[in-house]
């Protein structure tokens, strides 16, 4: 078997393509009449960003198999990698797997990091058996807001102001010309070292600077309308975003139900533009709460497994 590395051409690319539709064909075909604004598909292994430390296919009488490595955090890698359905089981899953874990050492990695789901057990043995160990399970959750009623959580978003926290939205605070990055960045920063963390160990809470932020928010705060804000006089202690970011809570202001509040507030939203179904993921058993509570419902599950390396 011959293994190819670098970058794509185009019929590489067609290649790659075949294989995930191939091996998720449920995320191919869009359920009727349901308008999503993101669906979140888990452990799709196409998450690799355009520019990583590599792309690979594994051929033999035609492409097999696919991966690609790139760098999560300093020192704290991770990969995608698919092999064809039809064509398992003749070594282009670790032919792969060995040259992801060749580049990984050779960039002084700590730790390797693969991502599949519940309901193909088959790669998580795999991984298994090469000393890959779960660290974290991320429900995929749902909710078809035709069901969504706003009006029971609209006493807690009057309680709330009531105690000087206020619900309003990102494009609001634009609009009064308020300090928006800084605070939300700061609001970030305090919610940090509680974030799940499928690869924790010393370097894991890194603050984020503020350049760092300020091109995180140019790339994915796109609809400011649909990004909520719990604010508390000058501090931002809430933020819930329906297309990124997640859903965070200042340490210093929970059990307050802002998090319920803040999504209670985006799902009306979502409700009013005609969104049909909205998707979420989250590994925090007080935010699988919050979602349940409002109406979410489980239905997929991503398996984190890390390696350490060193």
């Amino acid at each position: 078997m011959k293994v190819t590395s670098g970058l794509w051409s185009p019929a590489d690319l067609d290649a790659a393509k075949q294989i995930h539709a191939a091996t998720y064909p449920e995320y191919q075909a869009a359920a009727d009449g349901v308008r999503y604004l993101r669906r979140w598909q888990p452990a799709s292994q196409w998450s690799a960003p355009r520019l990583c430390i590599g792309r690979y296919l594994a051929s033999e009488k035609g492409v097999l198999a696919y991966a690609s490595l790139w760098e999560s955090r300093p020192g704290k890698l991770r990969f995608d990698l698919m092999t064809h359905p039809a064509r398992r089981r003749r070594g282009a899953g670790q032919s792969l797997l060995t040259r992801l874990l060749s580049d990984a050492a050779g960039c002084g990695a700590a730790t390797l990091q693969a991502r599949v789901r519940d309901d193909h057990p088959e790669a998580a043995d795999f991984l298994a058996r090469r000393g890959f160990a779960e660290t974290q399970r991320m429900s995929a959750l749902e909710l078809l807001t035709a069901g969504f009623q706003y009006t029971p959580w609209s006493p807690l978003v009057d309680r709330l102001a009531r105690n000087g926290i206020v619900i309003t939205t990102l494009e609001q605070e634009q609009a009064a010309g308020e300090d928006w990055l800084s605070r939300l960045r700061e609001l970030y920063n305090a919610a940090l070292p509680d974030w799940p963390d499928p690869d924790s160990g010393p370097g894991s809470v890194r603050p984020v600077t503020l350049e760092d932020f300020r091109r995180r928010a140019e790339n994915e705060f796109k609809r400011r309308e649909t990004f909520f804000i719990a604010t508390a006089r000058n501090l931002y202690v809430g933020a819930c975003c329906l297309l990124a970011f997640g859903t965070a809570v200042h340490p210093l202001y929970r059990g307050q139900g802002i998090a319920t509040a803040l999504k209670a507030s985006a799902l009306r939203l979502a409700k009013e533009q005609g969104i049909t179904a909205l998707t979420t993921g989250t590994a925090s058993p007080a935010m699988r709460a919050v979602n349940g509570k409002l109406g979410y419902r489980v239905y997929g599950t991503e398996i984190r497994l890390v390696k350490r390396l060193d």
